[in-house]
């Protein structure tokens, strides 16, 4: 199915930066992820802790609304850092959020409030 929309690429809206990991078992991913979401201020692995992916991503989210204002927007993220965003700007449990998180899903979050207002499993 071809959309008829028109896109574009936006830096700074990627996942938290794991450049530097190797690959690791899940069990032991799952450990990492969640230290992270826990303690978001605290370098756990990767190359930013969870609060600088976060205010990275809040950042360039903030900036594309800006540049497209009274247009529908779209993004296409990662797990992590949108785990981070959301349950800093509703009353979200980040962990939760990210192991309940489908894959692939659509979040409708309102551009002036950040808050989550639907979650569509596609």
């Amino acid at each position: 199915m071809a959309l008829t929309i028109g896109w574009e690429t936006a830096v700074n809206l990627h996942e938290h930066d794991r450049s530097n990991v190797t690959n690791m078992p899940g069990p032991e991913f799952k450990r990492n992820v969640t230290q992270l979401l826990q303690q978001p201020q605290t370098h756990q692995f990767g190359t930013e802790t969870g609060e600088a992916a976060r205010l990275r991503f809040e950042t360039a989210v903030s900036q594309t609304i800006n540049l497209h204002q009274n247009e529908r927007l779209g993004f296409v993220t990662h797990g992590t850092v949108i785990a981070l965003f959301l349950a800093a700007h509703n009353q979200l449990d980040s962990v939760a959020f990210w192991q309940a998180l489908p894959m692939p899903a659509a979040l409708v979050v309102s551009t002036k409030s950040y808050q989550l207002m639907e979650q569509i499993v596609l």
